[in-house]
């Protein structure tokens, strides 16, 4: 492992284990990979590309909406070893540079787009579906348009923080990984 790898190790590990499970911060995986991202550009001089994706849990035949980063073509992903219901959403590996540090209750499968599996699932489903259903599969297309829209501009990651509560800004966020 190159130095750089070995300190984005070092930094994912604090994120995992403050931030992540001291902290409980669940159900934040565009926050996680957005802070990642600028922290490992801002301070630890380090380019890495955020993915807006989408991940499979191996329950189902369709996909969820989800972020993570990579250095060099390596994931980083601490975001889905702590959810806010594990009966919902099982528990994922925690990976840094493609290596699992922590295993969860499933191992996640990553995409870069939604596979032809899942998109025949969700027409399915589309077809059958209640009002209320369609409206929120209808929010989260659009939730993920907009975080793939926010992760192609660094102006609008900062403006991301700016707007964020007090206690998930970046610097507030930042701050809790230094101090431990």
């Amino acid at each position: 492992m190159t130095d750089k790898e070995n300190e984005i190790v070092k930094f994912i590990g604090k994120v995992h284990g403050v931030i992540v499970k001291k902290h409980s911060l669940h159900s934040a995986c565009y926050l996680l990979a957005f802070f990642i991202y600028k922290y490992c550009k801002e301070v630890l001089n380090a380019e890495t590309k955020i993915i807006i994706g989408w991940v499979n849990d191996g329950t189902w035949s369709g996909v969820s909406s989800h972020a993570w980063v990579e250095y060099n073509g390596k994931k980083i992903d601490v975001s889905l070893s702590g959810t806010a219901d594990e009966k919902l959403y099982p528990t994922g590996d925690a990976i840094v540079l493609d290596r699992t540090i922590e295993s969860g209750n499933v191992s996640y499968s990553y995409y870069y787009a939604v596979p032809s599996t899942a998109a025949n699932a969700y027409a399915e489903l589309k077809k059958s579906a209640n009002q209320q259903t369609l409206e929120f599969m209808s929010s989260k297309e659009r939730e993920h348009k907009k975080m793939k829209e926010i992760a192609s501009n660094d102006a609008y990651i900062n403006q991301f923080f700016e707007n964020a509560p007090a206690s998930r800004r970046f610097e507030a966020i930042k701050t809790l990984i230094e101090r431990e």
